[in-house]
């Protein structure tokens, strides 16, 4: 009793892990704003986004959350 769970489906988030996908496009830059350009808030996430809400699902107004999945992509899966 007491276990939750739930899944977190982070979309682009500005962290290292893309770095060999960055080393590998021929045109970095380019590439960056294209995929940006796709992604509804036009602009990767960032890791505290995707920890705030492990900080939300563990605190109160979150506890009651369980068995879904949340998809933190500025709204990419979306269109």
């Amino acid at each position: 009793m007491g276990i939750r769970i739930n899944t977190l489906m982070p979309g682009w988030i500005d962290t290292p892990f893309n770095d060999p996908f960055w080393e590998y496009q021929q045109d970095p830059e380019g590439r960056r704003s294209e995929i940006e350009r796709q992604i509804p808030l036009r602009r990767q996430g960032q890791p505290d986004e995707v920890s705030s809400m492990v900080l939300f699902l563990h605190r109160p107004p979150g506890v009651y959350i369980a068995g879904t999945s949340i998809v933190i992509d500025g709204g990419y899966t979306a269109v």
